[in-house]
Formats: structure tokens, C-alpha cells, sequence
């Protein structure tokens, strides 16, 4: 606080902690050496360890433990080092939320933690997915293992996706670090996606239902009009054995009458000497 004019309920400890803060800064607290070191302005930021919030300029209501923060900036949360490579919290592990409310949280290549916003307030140029998933069936599930074992020495079989075939297809589903290189799957990309084919698929399935059902109905027509042709056929053989019985008939007759015609004639041959 060497520096420090104006200003009120600041707390320093340690060398060149807030040594500027020239700017009525107010309840500022700086633990650890060169903390808020060039802080000239802002109030309510809390920096613990050395060199912490050490980047700060100006801004106000900053937490930053063991990292230098940025040069103007408020309300953020820096914890930890870009040479850190692992992080514990408790409290998080097998632990429900207390509200219902609860999303998942992500991280970007900088390190920032935050959720995905699904409101159409955030959102611009919506359209129906279309053709766009359509290619999804060309992604290669896959199993694998980890080159490097879990610290309890297990290498459990892992399902997933290879993110630099993914890339080819769909680059907009692979997240790149800070370096440009490829590190992983969005996953959580996948889900509408997939939502989108079923829905297609639930489409086609139900035309081909509706079209299955009017080839049902066409079969039993059929098979009714079947049955219409062969009671018709039926009454037809009938009437052609009546037609055959009737000729019979007929024949018989003629020949009948041809033989009486011939007894009358000798009858009459008789008669007449």
C-alpha cells in the first residue's frame, strides 16, 4: 500500500502488495508478495499468493488465488497457474445439486468455466437441421483404451469417437487447445443431431406404415374380389354342366325324333300298298 492516497478497508500483507492503488480503491485484500501490485483503481478484489492479481490495472470484485489475472477485468474468478495440470475440489463428487435447475458446465482452451445457453434469446439465423446430420452414419464408434493408466493403474474399456475423424466430417464437433490442435469430441453436439435423424427415421417409418396399411387394404379388396371370381366361376362350371346336360338332352331328342320320323314314313309305306 506504499502509493495508496485515497482509499478505505483494504487489507495488504506482504511486499509491494497493493503499492499503487491510487485510485480511491476500497476494500481491496492482497496476501502474498507483489499481490494487486498494480492495481490503480477498483475495489472489492481478492488476491492470495505471490504475484496474484499481479496483471490487474483496473477493476473491481476480482477473487484471483496464485494467478496474475488480466489487465482490466471485474468479477472473475482466476485460480491457479497455466502451469497447473491437475485440480481437486471437494464437496462435488457424488454430490446432487440442491436445485432441479442444475446444467452441465464446460471449459474452453482458456480455461474459462461456463454453461451452454439453449434460450433463442442468445440465438440468431435458427433453421430446421435438415440434411445436416444426415452424414452422422459415417462417424466410426469405436473402443479403446487410454495410453496412460488411471492413477489406480486401471485401463478400463472406453466407448467413443476419434476426434480427428470426426474433424472430417463435421469439423464443427471437435474442439481445438490453445495450440490449434485437436483434443476432443463435443459430445454434447451429438444428442440434437441424433434427435434429428430419429425424428427422420420416425417420418419414413410412419409413411411406409400408412403405405403397408393401404397395401393391406388393396390385398383384402383383392382377396374379397378373389372370392367374387371364384363363387362366379363356380355358378359358371354349374351352368356349363346344365348347358352340357341340356345338349345332351337335345341330342337325344333329335335322335329320338329322327327314328320316329323314319317309323311313321315305313308306316305310312304300309298303309298307302
Amino acid at each position: 500500500m506504499l502509493n495508496s492516497s485515497t482509499g478505505s478497508q483494504n487489507t495488504a500483507l506482504g511486499a509491494w502488495t497493493l503499492s499503487v492503488n491510487a485510485a480511491a480503491g476500497n476494500s481491496n485484500t492482497a496476501l502474498g508478495f507483489q499481490a494487486l501490485k498494480n492495481k490503480a483503481s477498483g475495489s472489492g478484489n481478492i488476491a492470495i499468493g505471490t504475484n496474484a492479481g499481479l496483471s490487474l490495472t483496473s477493476g473491481s470484485s476480482n477473487i484471483y488465488i496464485a494467478n496474475a489475472g488480466a489487465a482490466t477485468e471485474s468479477t472473475t474468478i482466476r485460480i491457479g497457474a497455466p502451469g497447473h495440470t491437475r485440480t481437486f475440489i471437494g464437496g462435488i463428487r457424488g454430490k446432487t445439486t440442491g436445485m432441479t435447475n442444475a446444467v452441465p458446465v464446460f471449459i474452453d482452451s482458456n480455461g474459462q468455466l461456463g454453461t451452454v445457453n439453449s434460450s433463442e434469446l442468445f440465438k440468431k439465423d435458427i433453421s430446421d437441421m435438415n440434411e445436416a446430420s444426415r452424414n452422422l452414419l459415417k462417424l466410426r464408434p469405436v473402443t479403446f483404451r487410454y495410453k496412460e493408466s488411471y492413477e489406480d493403474g486401471n485401463k478400463s474399456l472406453e466407448y467413443g469417437l476419434i476426434a480427428e475423424e470426426v474433424a472430417k466430417i463435421y469439423p464443427d464437433l471437435v474442439a481445438y487447445g490453445a495450440d490449434g490442435k485437436i483434443e476432443t469430441v463435443q459430445y454434447q453436439k451429438l444428442t440434437p443431431m441424433m434427435l434429428n435423424e430419429i425424428q427422420t427415421m420416425n417420418k419414413q417409418l410412419q409413411s411406409a406404415q400408412a403405405e403397408a396399411q393401404k397395401l393391406e387394404e388393396t390385398i383384402k379388396q383383392q382377396a374379397q374380389e378373389i372370392i367374387g371370381l371364384k363363387e362366379q366361376a363356380l355358378k359358371l362350371t354349374a351352368l356349363e354342366q346344365k348347358v352340357s346336360f341340356l345338349q345332351n338332352q337335345t341330342e337325344t331328342i333329335n335322335v329320338l325324333t329322327a327314328r320316329l320320323a323314319k317309323l311313321e314314313a315305313h308306316q305310312m309305306v304300309g298303309f298307302n300298298r
